[in-house]
């Protein structure tokens, strides 16, 4: 990667950037030179950020320090039309992903246990039609077709629940005994990548029963946009494709150190993550131009980041 020093001398890119630092939300725009703070949220624990998919709008988690009470707030990317759709009590906040009809999945711990909740675009809580018991869910997603995936912990075995946006439930043995996933990608509405305890795993779903590859070992994080990844391993990283099965990459940042946060834009033509020499460090952000190596680091850290368009 080759260092520069201002965005100015970046390509142009599609994208603007959305980060939480210190409480603040901040903004970069493509015509901006550096980020713009659009929210300060001091006083408040933010808990997650995420961009739908439709429309370029944001969700904001937060809630007052010390509270149970976690509120979500819509906003439109420039964060100046702000909406609170919905309050619940929640201790821990896990994943936060919205859906291209504008339902928000929420996975967390609450007093002790997992939770999964949906709620519709105006914030009300959706429950499962067939109102099969889930079991204690320990992470869930949503597929490309709308319908939402989880992993759950029933009866004492591992299984996969795939409920349709119809409300109905299927309900798929796992074959491996899988630790706590990190990360998920959904792949069309009978497979789906999982990332847990440092091994990238394929899984196809079948009828009654899962097949589950092992892909890649040594892996701390990833994105993945259509065919491509950005994997973390073995502390540096890599770009590359499963051509037949077979990882394939090039290093683009070879620093050692910890990544994380990684997002992929949706052109595809830039990387953006956080960059940490150790666990205790804040570290910085950084935009990589994948055609030329040029990489910018912004010079603040982030504890949630996403990308709209």
């Amino acid at each position: 990667a080759k260092a520069v020093r201002d965005a100015t001398m970046l390509p142009k890119r599609s994208f603007t950037l959305l980060l939480i630092s210190d409480s603040v939300l901040y903004r970069f725009s493509p015509e901006s030179s550096q980020p713009e703070a659009i929210w300060n949220l001091k006083g408040k624990e933010v808990a997650g950020l995420e961009a739908y998919p439709a429309d370029n709008g944001i969700v904001l988690a937060f809630r007052q320090l010390g509270s149970p009470v976690l509120h979500l707030v819509k906003s439109d990317s420039k964060g100046q039309q702000r909406h609170f759709f919905a309050s619940l009590y929640l201790d821990r906040l896990d994943r936060l992903e919205p859906s291209s009809d504008g339902s928000l999945l929420i996975v967390g711990e609450e007093l002790g246990r997992k939770v999964l909740k949906i709620l519709d675009k105006e914030g009300r809580e959706v429950s499962f039609r067939d109102r099969t018991p889930l079991g204690s869910v320990e992470t869930a997603f949503w597929l490309e077709d709308g319908s939402l995936l989880a992993l759950t912990n029933r009866f004492q075995e591992k299984q996969w629940v795939l409920a349709s946006a119809t409300g109905t439930s299927r309900f798929i043995a796992s074959r491996l005994a899988l630790s706590q996933p990190s990360m998920t990608f959904s792949e069309g509405a009978h497979g789906a990548f999982v990332l847990a305890g440092g091994t990238l795993y394929h899984i196809r779903f079948h009828e009654e029963s899962s097949e589950e590859t092992t892909l890649l070992t040594g892996v701390s994080g990833a994105a993945r946009l259509k065919d491509r990844w950005a994997i973390v391993k073995d502390g540096v990283l890599t770009v590359g494709t499963f051509a037949g099965g077979q990882w394939t990459s090039q290093t683009v940042d070879a620093r050692p150190g910890i990544y994380d946060l990684v997002r992929f834009s949706s052109d595809g033509g830039w990387l953006v993550y956080r960059y940490r020499q150790k666990e205790t460090d804040t570290g910085q952000v950084h935009l990589l131009h994948l055609a030329t190596g040029q990489n910018l680091g912004l010079g603040m850290s982030a504890s949630f980041l996403t990308l709209v368009r």
